[in-house]
């Protein structure tokens, strides 16, 4: 046991966990015992390694436990404030919005020192002067605290927040601008003003397209449209845009070519990194991925200096232990799971696959290094990957081969130019010619990997077993164990299809019955799973509704909702979906699904003019009505009580009533669905005893009145509705109504999805926001 630093890491995400999962004092005593204990089982671990592996733990819990306190100061001050505070950064600027980095000195005049992300709207005045980093400014708005995820494959904000070091929102009133009182000169914010300088010469510099793509490429600049992100995403090369390791990479491959010109030995070009390495983390934000890699490079370029053996390993150990000392969150953030998992798959796998590979075929050359190192970036990154995005793209097996190479050189010839550029503006023209004429290049391969070749696989996110099976796989094709030994060819040939078969035989496992209610704002979406993988939903949600007009300019939800929450349960086909009745709040996500993942069925309770619908004809649809009874294979039975009898198409202001009213039984449980239907339909139900209720049109008082509800007599009901709607939706009548009755109240709203499970005789449900 050579590697010190690799105990250490594994103790303080240990550490890390446990504080974060709110363990008992009792459990990380007992497992701080354990790790005291190894030499007794251990004796090759030298107890130095086992002290250094302690504190590792301790700071790791302690760090973690200071990171995830609870902000109950902060909660008191929600609602409308004035702030003062310093612009630490310009995160974002569109023609509807900027948002903003603040460090508050006050507010409502109490001194208080946190940071903010602020987001200005400004949809009918566009601001005439953006404030600049440094500025001190005032700002009247509302401050809240993030939220976690708000259904399940969701985007946790507050997690993410805090890997940022980010306390709080304040969104600034529309049309308003900040009042700038002076500003901050500190070293910090003439870097990000600096940067800012550096961004907008680029945007005057280059036409739009190949400025976005070089603002992305050598500064992580996160305002590329979303369209042209979606093509490097499709075309497997969006880590081009976000500063990592790679960038570093470039970075030294410019500061060796001037060391070179500068006739400069190992310890003048360790000089020479160190100011370039830290202006370039400070000008992109000391992003964790830069971080990680400045660290391991310095570990590399100094152990050339002092003639020592350098260790990948240990210096990628070092660095993860330095970036979560300091921000114990980042371990959740997508970006540091996947560039460490990145260099992790090389630094493991690289060097014996190339052997493999040129010994066995005698192919030779950068082609194979560079494929081999997409390949094991690749595995290590899997994990992570399903798990944050659920998907899977091999395009970027062949993209990177030409890609990588093409963006390194634009970097190493586009930083100093636009460096140029700015010592000598008038020869601006003849410094973009090179760096334009790469960028182009860039977008046009980029254009053809995404349109021409699709190799993505959407899935869930992987499980323990299915994590070890691919390391087990990984170290058996690169070599890793030797089959001429009986021993070591027993155990894998044993290992490999035991863990395969578990993998198998757990997925075969039957389940609960899941409900999940999701929140897509102010609409409704349920998500039947039955015991042995079925697959249901039941409307879809819509765009969000602001008087009368949806908004469409926002994230379609099936995109935002409905495939992350499919893919987190490992979802990739529906055996059926249910469209209650035809308002876009209900029907419109089921629409953009249809195109996406295979649907095997469509139900509907009135004929239908809807283009999406009319426009398929590979998928049946059914027409229901009352006394339909459909069944599952394993059980699950869908009682139809609504509406009663065959409807034709109906006009907008008539769907309401024709929704369909669903009974989902299994067991001795049932759960009752009410669509949008009102009380007129209530009325006609008669008993439908339930033990949870899905409340009739988002909580309107045209639904739910009480001897109804005492007919259903629920345990549980839930409210789907959205954030800051205009209805007045749930109204209070409603929700005294159900107070009444004796049934626990869940509302999306409050709660995020609500998700019900049963196994035919207990009932438990669970809700993604902890809120009582």
């Amino acid at each position: 046991m050579n590697r010190p630093l690799l105990m250490g890491l594994v103790a303080i995400i240990a550490g890390i966990l446990l504080s974060f999962w709110q363990m008992p004092l009792w459990m990380v005593l007992v497992i701080a015992a354990m790790i005291g204990a190894l030499p007794l089982v251990w004796e090759a671990i030298p107890r130095g390694f086992v002290v250094f592996s302690l504190v590792c733990y301790g700071v790791g819990w302690v760090s973690a436990g200071l990171a995830f306190m609870p902000e109950t100061d902060l909660a008191a001050l929600q609602g409308d404030q004035r702030v003062t505070a310093v612009v630490e950064a310009l995160s974002g600027n569109d023609r509807d919005k900027t948002t903003l980095r603040l460090k508050t000195q006050t507010i409502s005049d109490q001194h208080r020192s946190i940071r903010l992300q602020a987001t200005l709207a400004h949809y009918d005045s566009p601001m005439t002067k953006l404030p600049e980093p440094g500025d001190l400014i005032t700002l009247d708005g509302e401050l809240s605290l993030p939220e976690g995820s708000r259904n399940p494959g969701g985007f946790d904000y507050g997690l993410y927040l805090k890997g940022q070091g980010i306390q709080g929102l304040f969104y600034g009133k529309n049309g308003s601008s900040p009042i700038i009182n002076g500003q901050d000169n500190a070293l910090g914010y003439s870097v990000e003003r600096f940067r800012e300088q550096v961004l907008g010469v680029i945007t005057q510099a280059f036409p739009e397209e190949q400025a976005e793509v070089m603002k992305g490429l050598l500064l992580g600049d996160k305002s590329m449209a979303a369209d042209l992100k979606t093509q490097f995403s499709n075309a497997g090369i969006s880590h081009l845009l976000a500063v990592s390791g790679l960038h570093v990479g470039f970075l030294y491959t410019l500061v060796l070519g001037v060391a070179a010109l500068l006739g400069l030995k190992e310890r003048g070009r360790l000089f020479l990194l160190l100011p370039c390495l830290a202006f370039y983390s400070a000008l992109t934000g000391f992003s964790p991925s830069v971080l990680r890699a400045a660290i391991m490079l310095l570990v590399l370029v100094g152990g050339q200096v002092i003639k020592t053996h350098y260790d990948g390993l240990s210096g990628l150990c070092l660095a993860a232990i330095l970036i979560l000392v300091v921000s114990p969150a980042q371990l959740f953030a997508a970006g540091f799971q996947m560039s460490f998992g990145a260099v992790c798959g090389i630094l493991l796998f690289a060097k014996p696959l190339c052997y493999s590979i040129m010994k066995g075929t005698g192919l030779q050359g950068n082609i194979v290094n560079t494929l081999v190192l997409t390949l094991c970036a690749t595995i290590g990154t899997l994990p992570a990957t399903l798990y944050h995005f659920h998907t899977l793209n091999l395009v970027a097996l062949v993209s990177n081969l030409l890609l990588v190479p093409l963006a390194g050189l634009l970097f190493t010839i586009g930083l100093p130019m636009v460096v140029l550029m700015l010592v000598l503006p008038g020869l601006t023209p003849v410094f973009a010619s090179v760096p334009g004429f790469l960028a182009h290049w860039i977008l046009k391969l980029t254009t053809f990997f995404s349109g021409t070749m699709d190799l993505r696989f959407n899935g869930g996110p992987m499980g323990l077993l299915d994590i070890v099976l691919l390391a087990m796989a990984a170290f058996t094709v690169a070599g890793y164990f030797n089959f001429r030994h009986r021993r070591e060819r027993l155990w894998v040939c044993t290992a490999l299809p035991a863990l395969f078969l578990s993998v198998i035989a757990l997925s075969l496992l039957p389940g609960p019955l899941r409900v999940t209610f999701l929140d897509v704002g102010q609409g409704d979406s349920a998500l039947v799973q039955t015991p042995e993988g079925g697959a249901y939903l039941i409307d879809g949600g819509g765009y969000p509704v602001y008087g009368d007009k949806a908004d469409h300019t926002r994230q379609a939800i099936s995109e935002k909702v409905l495939l992350p929450g499919l893919y987190a349960y490992g979802i990739t086909r529906l055996d059926g979906v249910f469209i209650t009745h035809h308002h876009e709040d209900h029907a419109q996500g089921i629409e953009e699904l249809l195109g996406l993942l295979p649907v095997e069925h469509i139900y509907v309770s009135t004929k239908y003019n809807d283009v999406a619908l009319l426009n398929q004809d590979k998928i049946p649809i059914s027409q229901l009505s009352r006394g339909a009874i459909l069944r599952t294979r394993d059980g699950v039975g869908v009682q139809v009580l609504w509406p009663d009898g065959k409807v034709e198409a109906l006009e907008e202001g008539e769907q309401n009533d024709a929704s369909l009213v669903l009974r989902l039984t299994y067991g001795a449980r049932s759960i009752l669905l009410m669509g949008d239907a009102g009380l007129g339909v209530e009325a006609q139900l008669g008993a439908v005893d339930s033990d949870v209720i899905k409340i009739g049109h988002h909580g309107s008082a045209t639904a739910s009145d009480t001897g109804f509800l005492e007919q259903v007599s629920p345990a549980a009901a839930v409210v789907s509705v959205g954030r800051y709607n205009t209805f007045g939706h749930p109204d209070g009548t409603v929700l005294t109504n159900i107070e009444a009755t004796g049934a626990r109240c869940y509302r999306t709203d409050e709660q995020g999805a609500v998700v019900v499970e049963t196994n035919g005789q207990n009932l438990e449900i669970k809700t993604m926001l902890e809120k009582e």
